[in-house]
């Protein structure tokens, strides 16, 4: 049988502030080994939500395993509300939260594979990102928060949501304006619904240094939950600085402005390193890709090699770019969509425009590139 290395913690002690609540303390049950990839997950914690046997523990209570039980510790948060030590290298993070009425908080959470919300299944932030926030429903009593830790470090807060439907600039992806690109062009954005309706028929309202609005429908957000939503723009360009301000405005169907806000463009003339967008082929889904322009030599004809770059989990794809320094032929990086196995990372790879993309290299006349 595999052995599996868990950890539980159960708050008893909450931080309050005027913005936030921050956990503190917990316990910490220590199995015998470490989350790890496997073609059939098991899981002993998800086993008792599955079959209805779940319930939150108690300090001193034990767990049983498949040879003996573990017994509930105390464990305490750094200043920063972070759990940081060698023993939260795979396992469970349980807080029991108390409210005194039916609300819906934002749950701001990092370090955790997948989060349960009174035994429902949440995404996870396993590389301790911080851009993931969570609309949650809290009933009136105690509210069992369930998180699935396996890479050594865990935080957890909860606060009000600001609106019933945010827009959150914490992820964006935008592409680069290039000089003397003047074609309209897609960004996306994370909508966080807060309500428990869906969010249909709503639009985002774009514009770029107070000039050329557009409008975008926005598609349908579920009840409580995150979608990052395409926009399109028009780009401008200007000498005097390097940047330029997008902003954004939600409406609801019935024209109701819902929320606001902005964030910033980059500008890149041709011989620096650049973002472009794309819509995917495979699930409609927005990305992003980073290129190293080539800086073919003085007389030299058009470059037309192109060397792609898949990068691992938790790296974005400017990062991989910018390590790469502009040749004489045209390096790239591709954002994958899912990096586990090769041959996943090559579907992302053929999910690029990569017609679209050869008429960004400046006089390139490359074709589209096979991959093994």
């Amino acid at each position: 049988m595999r052995r599996y290395f868990f950890f539980f913690l159960i708050f008893s002690t909450l931080t309050a502030t005027a913005d936030e609540t921050v956990f503190r303390d917990g316990l910490v049950l220590k199995f015998a080994d470490r989350f790890r990839r496997s073609s059939f997950h098991t899981d002993p914690v998800e086993a008792k939500i599955v079959k209805g046997q779940w319930t939150p523990p108690s300090a001193g209570q034990s767990f049983p395993l498949e040879k003996t039980n573990a017994i509930w510790q105390a464990a305490t948060a750094s200043a920063d509300g972070t759990f940081t030590n060698r023993e939260l290298r795979g396992g469970y993070l349980d807080c029991q939260i108390a409210s005194d009425s039916d609300t819906i908080k934002l749950l701001s959470a990092s370090g955790q594979d997948v989060a349960y919300v009174n035994e429902e299944p949440r995404p996870g932030d396993p590389y301790s990102s911080g851009i993931l926030e969570l609309p949650v429903k809290l009933h009136r009593g105690a509210n069992d928060f369930l998180f699935r830790v396996s890479r050594g470090r865990v935080k957890a807060t909860l606060k009000d949501p600001p609106h019933s439907v945010i827009l959150d600039f914490g992820d964006p992806t935008l592409p680069d304006i290039l000089h003397g690109d003047s074609h309209e062009q897609w960004g996306a954005v994370v909508v966080v619904n807060c309500t428990t309706n869906f969010l249909k028929g709503a639009t985002l309202r774009s514009w770029v240094d107070g000039h050329g609005s557009v409008r975008t429908a926005v598609p349908s957000v579920p009840p409580l939950s995150v979608r990052k939503v395409g926009f399109r723009f028009k780009p401008r360009w200007t000498d005097r600085t390097n940047r330029l301000e997008l902003n954004l405005k939600l409406y609801s169907a019935d024209r109701q402005q819902l929320d606001s806000g902005s964030t910033w463009l980059s500008l890149k003339r041709e011989t620096e390193h650049y973002k472009q967008t794309f819509i995917s082929e495979i699930d409609g889904s927005f990305q992003y890709y980073a290129v190293a322009p080539p800086q073919p030599l003085p007389g030299s004809p058009p470059p037309k090699a192109l060397f792609l770059s898949l990068h691992g989990a938790g790296v974005e794809a400017s990062g991989q770019a910018a390590a790469y320094q502009s040749k004489t032929w045209e390096p790239s990086s591709l954002q994958q969509i899912v990096v586990s196995t090769g041959s996943i990372g090559r579907i992302g790879a053929s999910a690029m425009p990569w017609k679209f993309w050869t008429l960004r290299c400046r006089g390139s006349k490359s074709t589209r590139n096979k991959f093994i």
